[in-house]
């Protein structure tokens, strides 16, 4: 399935309840990474994460006119590196250094499916899911925190308040029944005066 003569790396993230992390497995040359990225980093992150640091790796070793391949079995990621516009810092990232290590090598990332039983693969979704329990030694966010994960905390915590708020008003029967929930759009002005400041 993969060419004998090229080094190969897979990639991997994991977010769980007790954290988040990146895996890296090299089945040529045989190495592995894992880091840790606290609790703050979205799943797609810990994904992205991994790919800038395997092609830093290779990077790192001086490798040239070399055949790589890098194999991942999210998608989104895959097509979000693709994508003509970039609104991510992490996913700017990324692409420089593949663009580094492309200009050296002949580069390929590939897609491989999460469910086929590639040892590759499930190597590397065992380091992210391992190092995900682990804590981060560092401040947190150890990645930025993207707006969908602002604009979520948000609207949580206006629900809450709005329930507090209602719940502790004595009578208000009808307003209460026809006013059930906080306004959305509130949420969008929040954000916008944030950014504005």
């Amino acid at each position: 399935m993969f060419p004998e003569d090229a080094l190969i790396g897979f990639t991997d993230g994991s977010r769980a309840n007790s954290g988040t992390g990146s895996g890296i497995f090299g089945l040529r040359p045989n190495r592995s990474f894992s880091f840790p990225l606290g609790k703050f980093a979205t799943a797609f992150q810990t994904e992205i994460y991994a790919i800038p640091q395997c092609a830093r790796e290779n990077i790192r070793r001086a490798y040239k006119n070399k055949r790589i391949l890098f194999s991942s079995d999210i998608q989104a990621a895959l097509k979000t590196l693709s994508s003509p516009k970039v609104t991510s810092g992490l996913v700017a990232e990324c692409l420089d250094a593949l663009s580094v290590l492309a200009s050296l090598n002949e580069f390929t990332l590939a897609w491989v499916p999460g469910l086929r039983c590639i040892s590759g693969n499930e190597e590397a979704d065992k380091l992210a899911r391992e190092v995900s329990a682990m804590p981060l030694l560092g401040p947190e966010p150890a990645l930025g925190i993207p707006m969908c994960s602002v604009r979520e905390a948000i609207k949580n915590w206006t629900e809450v308040q709005h329930h507090g708020a209602w719940k502790d008003l004595p009578g208000l029967r009808y307003g209460k029944l026809f006013i059930g929930r906080p306004c959305e759009k509130r949420v969008d002005d929040i954000i916008r005066t944030a950014s504005v400041v």
